[in-house]
């Protein structure tokens, strides 16, 4: 897994003009919550729906999640771009705790 699976999920959830100084703790609680429902190869099972909308659909169908290491990937990588920007100063580190990320 790259940082851009990552980038794309993001933009996906959060919108290709959201600024990464905008994204809050809620905002990484989303990604969490859809990334934890979303099934293998969610993409190629759904192809025309959005990730957000594959993830409820998983989630009202009871759907096999992705592997537990796959979810804590995309997590772990979210969490090393908010360090990142933070180290940057594009992100203000006590905006938002990037160990909850």
């Amino acid at each position: 897994m790259t940082y851009i699976s990552v980038y794309n999920v993001l933009m996906e959830i959060f919108g290709k003009d959201r600024l990464i100084s905008d994204i809050s703790r809620d905002d990484c609680r989303q990604f969490m919550d859809v990334v934890r429902h979303l099934p293998a190869n969610a993409k190629k099972r759904f192809p025309r729906k959005s990730l957000v909308e594959i993830s409820t659909i998983a989630r009202e169908k009871k759907m096999t999640s992705m592997a537990p290491l796959t979810i804590n990937k995309y997590v772990n990588k979210l969490s090393a771009m908010l360090n990142w920007a933070a180290e940057e100063e594009l992100l203000y580190s006590h905006s938002i705790s990037l160990n909850t990320c």
